[in-house]
This record gives C-alpha cells, sequence and structure tokens, in this order.
C-alpha cells in the first residue's frame, strides 16, 4: 500500500507549477527544480537540527530559514506558475545559505583562534624537542 502511495505523492509534487501549454524542455526544467527543491528541504532541516545540537542557534537559523522560505516559495510557484522568479528564488536562497552560516560562525571562529595558534605553537615545539623532519609531516598532510 505504502509503495504505491509514495510513487503518487512524488508525482503529484514534481508537477507543481506545471502547465499543459509548457513545452518538453520547460516541463523538464520545472520538475528538476522543484525535485531539487523538494530534496534539499529535508537536509536544511537536519542541517539547522544538527546546529541547534551543537549549542549553534544562530547558526541553525540560516538552514531553517532556508526551509520555511523554499515552502513559501514553492507554495507561491504552484499557485502563479512564474518559473522565472521561483527560479530565481531558490538561486539565491541556495547561494546566499553557506555565505551566511559562515557569518555566523565568523563570531566562534575569532573566538578559536587563540586556540588554534596554542595548537600550532605546540605543534612546532614538538618537532623542535624531538628532532623531527618537519618535511615529513607535511608530506602526510599532502597525501
Amino acid at each position: 500500500m505504502i509503495r504505491s502511495i509514495i510513487p503518487r505523492i512524488f508525482l503529484f509534487l514534481s508537477r507543481i507549477g506545471a502547465d499543459p501549454n509548457d513545452s518538453d524542455d520547460l516541463r523538464l526544467q520545472k520538475t528538476l527544480v522543484v525535485g531539487s527543491t523538494l530534496m534539499i528541504i529535508p537536509a536544511g532541516i537536519v542541517w539547522g537540527v544538527t546546529y541547534i545540537l551543537f549549542s549553534e542557534p544562530l547558526a541553525a537559523l540560516f538552514p531553517l530559514i532556508y526551509v520555511v522560505r523554499s515552502l513559501l516559495s514553492l507554495g507561491l510557484f504552484s499557485i502563479r506558475h512564474d518559473y522565472r522568479a521561483f527560479r530565481f528564488r531558490q538561486l539565491l536562497f541556495i547561494l546566499l545559505l553557506p555565505f551566511l552560516g559562515m557569518v555566523a560562525w565568523a563570531d566562534s571562529l575569532i573566538q578559536a583562534r587563540s586556540f588554534c595558534g596554542h595548537s600550532c605553537v605546540h605543534s612546532v615545539h614538538g618537532l623542535c624537542v624531538n628532532n623531527v623532519n618537519p618535511f615529513a609531516g607535511f608530506s602526510l598532510i599532502s597525501v
């Protein structure tokens, strides 16, 4: 029973914004953008919840906003059938999300700077004390 319902749901969702007057190429483009949006929404939920679990609520805000904005954009597309506007919104969301997430992490990275510097000093100290060839470690890292 469930096996017959799931393909019907995907078929229904892939027809969001479809117009009988669309060419085959345009119909394929619409299906691909809607399908990719529907696949990215669960990833955004997992991404946001993961940030919340790691006590990064500001960073979690951006993927969760993406999920809500994508659902609203999909609803608007199903009503208006304006493919160009829908495609533009989706591309804008997916391009801005990683950038805004990194901006949110900037504060955490600045705080972690002292830890990174501290660990680098200890690494160099270990190389000097133990008479280890420093290029050996670099060779292992670059492999």
